[in-house]
């Protein structure tokens, strides 16, 4: 868990404590027989109390022993009631099974007072309603009950067999380690391993030897369950073990079995031979070590289901085995952890190696070292296996397996060294400086974030424990300074998934790096990589080189400088330079030639004469390297680089390149530009446009017919970025203000959105302000897209976006006509659409309905819906005009108190105007709600609505808007007016019922203008 975490559980501790305690005292009054809820009600309200436990009881989950100081009082409380009040139960279970989850079944179950008097009613409960919250409550009940300290026939002869009788059932019933499940055998593992129970104990095992063979794998499992849980906490008889041992064996017969049942099997296994191994019948632990391995880990069920939780359990199965016979017998001992090492194929290829089973190995010899059971003799060979597999990779089609083999060679490393003392002195010592030396290798190039965090761990730790064996400083003082040097930089290493180059950076001068050139050249030709970090490298071998010379240093030499200290381990020689370029040169990876200070020649010589070839990336990455620092003269080598263009990922190579020119061929580049994503997020960097050019460009950017949108973006973009220096002067943001107003629209969405990104960074990036800007950006911080209206708003107010802010900035910061016609038309896109986040569509509503719409606020939303003189609305007008018909519509719905002073008639007109001459059924439906609602709102307008209703229902063309008058629009008049009973007619709402609005005929019309006259 996170520490902020940790924190605010501590912080509002208080506050949950008494949350908690004021929703158990309301839970106990609901229930209370003075309560006036009905049963369904009393029902819901339970329901929402417990989730509102379940919630709060949750956030202890970093901090859980917070919530055990007060466990015995919330348990007390809860069974108090749920003993007094029976429908209650079920969701006192669920509050139970909340506590367990957080705080444990353990520290819940001690809160259970032990009244053995309860016992029959406990069971009674728990057979009466077949409901598992119940059941679990009951069953944790009874576990406390079952453990009290004196025989339980003095309370009833019968209680241990009804007891016994409840457990097995339940634990029959339900499956696959269910809550239920866990509870049950909890409480027959209690309750056969009491001293006064060995009789059922006996007989539950000896059941087994007939009935095992038939039982249902659901019901297996169970029974390994308790069997499992008793072997922790009894000694069974030899004949007993002898029986639960023949069942496992039957069971591994069977093609199949589940992975739960297997892994109780592993767990049973280990405890018996343990067991076997105190009482020193050896030939029945090579009978179940062979087990465990022969049957088990080497079957064929391993290739394809031996899953991790499998292998974690065979792991500590036969760590346990063999611990214990290093107490007993250290030969054998030493030939079950030679057999471990045999199932490891060191020798093999990465696709040959049997991945399951070298998991298994690994993990089982670093448990065994974890115990410092590992004999000495074995160190050095599991040191090298380890090392072997540090660097485990194997491809499967598009994923890369071996991060938990890579990961459990980092646990087994890091449990030998933390119980290493003294470095063995036969190889011991350049066994743990190569693997010192391997897992920095790890830190850097590995690219599971949680295997370089697992190398770190083992680096401090083998610093921490034997730094002063293997690190070659004689001065004690010297040599603590540089370990302590060595670990304060690993802090400042920032881990991700990628390679990480920082650390060059850190210990450059700390530590000889010659270690690092190979693996950096082996991932750059199988990946790629940065060239200029081995140029790094290589120069610092040459430097170091010509300095030992020149001290005619031929060992281990500590050099220290003013405040760092540089250590040479040359434990590995690395690649000579003549090696490395024909790596490079053979995995066509001729790019990285020129980031290298040695092979700058050869590569010149290489691309002198380059034909450029599409197919081939890594030539023409090499060449772009090579042309980087040069002008370029002539047509064939502009003609190239715009080529190379076509290949997204040269985007950097071709800045570089762009930003060094003195000149460009601006029209065959603006020819390329509209469908070049580099050139469009590049095309700035060059410095030398003059400000007729960068006009040129800017007019380039507002063409939607020939700029798609992502290139207008990426251009914006890259404008932003270079606008300082010689084009400070020559732009005015004015020039693109326009497309603050992009909102193109294709198959892939709201693409305009895009451009207006880049246009609010563009501002953001070069504190552009004017008059003009700040009517955008108002109407943007009311839009419906999260990100640019968070962004836009946090521009124009200096504060992060909230809708209180945005209606305070409103009605205290906005005074102009036009920037308050500019926030409702931004507004009216998110709290009148919908579609979109219902949670910001309805916070931005309910800020609204909270901030009392003004007659001023309404004019300036029905101009949004009034036609255009002399041309026809846009589609970015229309899409407004219906957004605020459905922000009008809602705010009649919300049954919106109006100002007294609005004229309903200005509201009729203008949406009449709107739903006249036009098929969108949207809108027409809209208004006609619309209509519906002023009519209640207006006796002015009443009139006027029912006239154009009846219209509709004989004159309309089309027939869906004839239909929706009648189904919807009338029904609801229908219906208000037998509510508020204005006729006598009782038969009305039977009469209307009858009529088939999708057939309009004369008995229709007479109803309709019944009602509407």
């Amino acid at each position: 868990m996170d520490d902020l975490q940790h924190v605010q559980v501590y912080k509002n501790d208080g506050q949950l404590q008494l949350k908690i305690q004021q929703l158990l005292q309301k839970l106990h009054d609901i229930c209370a027989p003075s309560s006036k809820h009905s049963s369904q009600d009393l029902k819901i309200v339970l329901q929402s109390i417990t989730f509102e436990l379940d919630a709060t009881i949750r956030q202890y989950e970093p901090q859980p022993q917070l919530l055990e100081k007060h466990l015995e009082q919330y348990i007390t409380f809860l069974l108090k009631t749920f003993l007094d009040y029976e429908l209650s139960r079920e969701y006192i279970g669920a509050i139970v099974y909340s506590f367990t989850k957080v705080c444990g079944v353990k520290a819940v179950i001690l809160q259970f007072p032990p009244d053995v008097y309860l016992f029959d009613k406990l069971i009674e409960i728990c057979q009466k309603l077949d409901l598992d919250a119940i059941e679990y409550a009951c069953l944790l009940w009874l576990c406390n009950m079952v453990i009290v300290p004196f025989p339980l026939s003095s309370i009833d002869v019968s209680l241990s067999d009804k007891a016994f009788a409840i457990g097995k059932e339940h634990l029959h019933r339900y499956s696959n380690c269910s809550k239920v499940q866990v509870i049950s055998l909890i409480l027959l593992s209690r309750l056969l391993t009491r001293p006064d129970s060995k009789f059922l104990l006996q007989s539950y095992v000896e059941t087994f030897k007939n009935t095992w063979p038939a039982l249902n794998p659901n019901v297996k499992l169970g029974h390994l369950l308790v069997l499992n849980k008793i072997l922790k906490r009894a000694q069974l008889k030899h004949s007993d073990m002898e029986v639960i041992y023949n069942c496992i064996l039957n069971d591994l017969l069977l093609i199949e079995i589940s992975s739960l049942n297997a892994l109780y099997m592993i767990k049973i296994l280990g405890k018996m031979g343990k067991r076997y191994i105190q009482s020193f019948e050896y030939g029945t632990v090579a009978d179940i070590i062979n087990t465990l391995v022969n049957e088990i880990l080497l079957s064929e069920r391993t290739i394809t289901g031996f899953d991790t939780n499998l292998r974690y359990g065979m792991a500590k199965a036969l760590c346990t085995l063999v611990s214990q016979l290093s107490f007993q017998a250290i030969n054998y001992q030493s030939q079950v952890i030679e057999f471990i090492f045999d199932l490891i194929t060191v020798h093999a290829s990465n696709e040959e190696i049997n991945f399951p089973v070298t998991h298994t190995a690994l993990l089982t010899l670093g448990y065994i070292a974890l115990l410092n059971k590992l004999p000495e003799k074995f160190v050095d060979q599991s040191l090298e296996i380890a090392r072997r597999f540090l660097f485990y990779k194997v491809n499967r089609g598009t994923v890369v397996i071996g991060s938990q083999i890579r990961d459990s060679s980092c646990f087994l490393i890091w449990a030998i060294v933390r119980n290493l003392r003294q470095i063995p002195q036969q190889n011991g010592k350049s066994t743990v400086a190569k693997v010192f030396e391997d897992l920095l290798v790890v830190l850097i190039f590995d690219n599971e974030l949680i295997v370089k965090k697992c190398g770190m761990a083992v680096i401090q730790e083998i610093l921490g424990r034997l730094g002063p064996q293997i690190i070659p400083i004689e001065n004690a003082i010297a040599r603590g300074e540089y370990i302590l040097k060595f670990v304060e930089l690993l802090g400042n290493l920032h881990l991700n998934q990628k390679i990480c180059y920082l650390f060059v950076d850190e210990y450059y001068n700390a530590i000889d790096m010659g270690f690092l050139i190979e693996p950096l050249v082996k991932h750059i030709c199988e990946e790629d990589g940065d060239g200029k970090y081995l140029n790094k490298l290589l120069q610092q071998q040459q430097q170091q080189q010509q300095q030992f010379q020149q001290q005619q240093v031929r060992q281990l030499k500590l050099l220290q400088l003013p405040d760092k200290l540089f250590l040479r381990l040359n434990i590995s020689r690395p690649p000579t330079p003549d090696v490395i370029k024909n790596m490079f040169i053979k995995s066509k990876k001729w790019h990285i030639l020129y980031d290298v200070d040695d092979f700058r020649e050869a590569a010149t010589q290489l691309f002198t004469d380059f034909e450029f070839d599409n197919t081939n990336t890594e030539l023409i990455k090499g060449y772009l390297n090579y042309i980087k620092d040069r002008q370029l003269e002539n047509y064939l080598e502009w003609h190239n680089l715009l080529q190379a263009t076509k290949n997204e990922q040269l985007l950097e190579e071709f800045r570089a390149i762009i930003a060094n020119q003195d000149s460009v061929p601006l029209d065959e580049i603006v020819n390329h530009l509209p469908h070049n994503t580099v050139l469009s997020k590049t095309i700035f960097d060059f410095k030398h446009f003059s400000q007729d050019q960068l006009i040129q460009l800017v007019q380039k950017l507002r063409n939607t017919d020939t700029f798609n949108a992502n290139i207008r973006a990426n251009m914006i973009d890259n404008l932003s970025d270079n606008l300082g220096g010689n084009y400070a002067s020559s732009f005015q943001i004015e020039q693109l203000l326009d497309l603050f107003d992009d909102y193109t629209t294709t198959d892939q969405g709201d693409v305009g959105s895009k451009v207006r990104s880049s246009m609010i960074r563009l501002v953001r990036n070069n504190k552009f302000h004017c008059v003009e800007l700040d009517l955008k950006l108002i109407r943007l911080s009311g839009e419906l897209m999260d990100t640019i209206r968070h962004s836009s708003f946090r521009l124009l107010a200096g504060k992060p976006f909230s809708w209180p802010n945005l209606f305070d900035y409103y009605n205290n910061s906005i005074a102009g006509s036009q920037m308050k016609t500019e926030f409702w038309r931004g507004v009216v896109f998110t709290i009148g659409s919908t579609i979109g986040n219902s949670k910001t569509i309805n916070e931005g509503f309910n800020e609204m309905l909270c901030h009392k719409i003004t007659t001023s606020d309404i004019d300036i939303l029905l101009s949004f819906v009034s036609l255009r003189k002399n041309r026809k609305m846009n589609r970015r007008e229309l899409k407004c005009a219906q957004c605020t018909l459905q922000l009008i519509l809602k705010l009649f719905e919300a049954n919106y108190q109006f100002p007294q002073d609005l004229n309903f008639t200005h509201i009729f007109v203008a949406c009449y105007n709107m739903h006249i001459n036009t098929r969108n059924m949207n809108r027409i439906k809209t208004i006609l709600m619309i209509f519906y609602y002023i009519a209640l709102k207006s006796e002015t307008c009443k009139q006027r609505v029912y006239d154009r209703y009846l219209w509709i229902l004989k004159n309309h063309t089309l027939n869906e808007v004839k239909v929706f008058v009648g189904e919807v629009i009338l029904f609801n008049i229908v219906n208000d007016l037998n509510i508020v009973h204005e006729i006598e007619d009782d038969n009305l709402f039977a009469s209307y019922e009858k009529i088939d609005w999708f057939d309009i005929d004369d008995q229709a019309m007479e109803l309709a203008e019944a009602v509407l006259k």
